[in-house]
């Protein structure tokens, strides 16, 4: 598996120990259309697997353990195909996650942010107003949006 990065990066360093924070910095991080470099403890890294898959869907990582050591190690896959490790890893990681993939091969998905926006446009607007508003500001076929806005206009 090759990953192909991008020449546009965003370094973003450290998360913060808050959940509440890291939640929201990855919301902002997941939106960014550049490759996403960022450290994290060997330690911590089980625990923010689960929301990384949530957020960067379709994307790719990779997870350098090591780096500049004998020993280094790096793991490339599809971030959806990411696990939890089984073994302890020792030391900090550098971690970069693929820019977003928005091309005909892949299937598009409107992300949680885009649904939970989405519910409350529909409170005030119309569905085209929606589905333009959306298009505009997303690169998400007007197709998707629009079935999305119909199954939450017939859920009421």
């Amino acid at each position: 598996l090759s990953v192909d990065f991008q020449k546009n990066f965003f370094f973003y360093g450290f998360f913060p120990d808050k959940k509440k924070d890291f939640l929201q910095d990855l919301q902002i991080l997941s939106d960014l259309n550049s490759s996403i470099v960022f450290f994290i403890s060997s330690k911590k890294i089980n625990k923010i697997i689960p929301d990384l898959k949530k957020k960067f869907v379709g994307r790719k990582i990779l997870i350098c353990r090591e780096m500049t050591k004998f020993y280094e190690e790096f793991i490339r896959l599809e971030i959806d195909k990411l696990e939890l490790f089984d073994k302890d890893l020792k030391g900090e990681l550098t971690v970069i996650i693929s820019e977003k993939v928005n091309d005909k091969k892949n299937p598009q998905i409107l992300s949680e942010s885009d649904k939970v926006n989405i519910k409350k446009m529909m409170k005030k607007l119309s569905i085209k107003e929606v589905v333009s508003f959306v298009s505009e500001n997303r690169k998400v076929s007007k197709k998707l949006i629009y079935n999305f806005c119909l199954k939450i206009k017939n859920e009421k």
